[in-house]
């Protein structure tokens, strides 16, 4: 059947391509309205008073009209897919995505999924169950963007947290040190721990990787592949190589107490003949004398047994609740607070691929006073090496 052809037509000039493209409407003041609305939105992006994606989904609205999750999750189930797979598409919207029929493909950014998938109606169910309702979701979503209502997925980089651990009620965030009151305090646990190991035949590097960890934000994977020849003292800068297949390093400016606590690492190294120009800054558990290996893909760096023990020594709460990964929370918590809320700037010293991704590392202030006479790098450049 032939499409019916409006009696309205007129040729408007693209805000964001500059390309003509043609617009019809029913009636002459329908199609005086839309072109208004195109040349208001060109005039409106030319003075930055809205950005282009705003204006990508205002065209697309215009163009398709309001495109809720239980229109673009019909549309889905009347395109040529299983029977089976339509039969769980509807049952899904008749159940678990009946909260989000009428929400707008717009509005499900990072939170608004968050919500979704924390409801206390969603944490009754089996952890294998609600990842299937992910993937039906992100399954309409796609149809919708291969349809033209969506330019991306409006959820961005953000992923759900789906195990078993994350949907048990009364389930209780990742700890962290919430001023560098508390940082200086695991510090100086740390120190108390390295003091001991090399008696147990262990390296005393507990404080060097906390202070990384906590002074760079580094993840455990970037952690471990940090080498002597990444370090440059006199620059104050710090390479660090990509964990991402093919991603590129990136020099980050670091605190001069990070050199400080390497170099004392450094002369430990010596000893044990573990020190090379382009071998390991931490040496995995394993290595012998004068053969220093690289941790493994998979093996912890700091492991949590050793930050929770650190933790408990410096008196923090709710140690069984630290691990590797609470130093990371804590950079991202005080360069926060550092930038003044700033999250755009923050993101950039964290290197998360978006906001939603760094709300997840944040944790509240104030439960100490900062401790005097102690600064984390301010707003540092970080760029890609070629």
């Amino acid at each position: 059947m032939s499409r019916r052809k409006r009696a309205h037509r007129a040729w408007c000039t693209h805000p964001l391509t500059g390309a003509q493209f043609r617009v019809t409407a029913d009636t002459a003041p329908q199609l005086a309205h839309l072109v208004g609305t195109v040349t208001a939105l060109r005039d409106q992006l030319r003075i930055g008073m809205v950005s282009p994606e705003d204006v990508d989904r205002k065209l697309r609205r215009l163009q398709h009209g309001a495109v809720t999750v239980e229109r673009a999750a019909r549309s889905y189930m009347a395109s040529p897919i299983a029977e089976n797979t339509r039969r769980k598409c509807a049952s899904w919207l008749a159940g678990p995505g009946a909260p989000l029929a009428a929400v707008e493909l717009y509005a499900l950014d990072g939170p608004q999924c968050e919500r979704w998938i924390g409801s206390p109606a969603m944490r009754r169910n089996a952890p294998e169950s609600v990842k299937t309702y992910w993937r039906v979701l992100r399954a309409v979503v796609q149809h919708a963007t291969v349809r033209g209502w969506l330019a991306q997925v409006p959820w961005g980089g953000w992923k759900p947290r789906i195990r078993a651990a994350g949907y048990a009620p009364g389930r209780e965030d990742r700890e962290s040190a919430r001023d560098v009151g508390e940082l200086l305090a695991l510090f100086a646990a740390a120190r108390q721990l390295d003091a001991k190991r090399p008696a147990a035949g262990k390296l005393p590097d507990v404080e060097a990787k906390c202070v990384a960890v906590a002074l760079l934000g580094v993840r455990q994977g970037e952690l471990a592949r940090l080498r002597w020849c990444d370090l440059n003292a006199s620059a104050g800068t710090v390479r660090v190589q990509s964990t991402k297949q093919g991603g590129p390093p990136v020099e980050l400016r670091a605190d001069p107490v990070l050199f400080e606590r390497l170099e004392q690492l450094r002369g430990s190294l010596q000893i044990r003949n573990l020190y090379f120009a382009r071998g390991p800054v931490f040496p995995a558990g394993d290595s012998t004398f004068g053969k220093p290996r690289h941790y493994g893909p998979r093996a912890e760096c700091l492991p949590r047994t050793v930050i929770r023990e650190a933790a408990a020594l410096a008196k923090l709460p709710h140690p069984d609740r630290w691990s590797a990964q609470s130093l990371r929370d804590t950079f991202a918590t005080l360069e926060s607070e550092g930038h003044a809320g700033d999250l755009e700037a923050t993101r950039e010293r964290t290197r998360h691929a978006s906001i939603v991704s760094l709300v997840r590392y944040l944790r509240s202030l104030g439960r100490a006073p900062a401790a005097p006479g102690f600064t984390l790098p301010a707003a540092p450049t970080v760029r890609a090496l070629p």
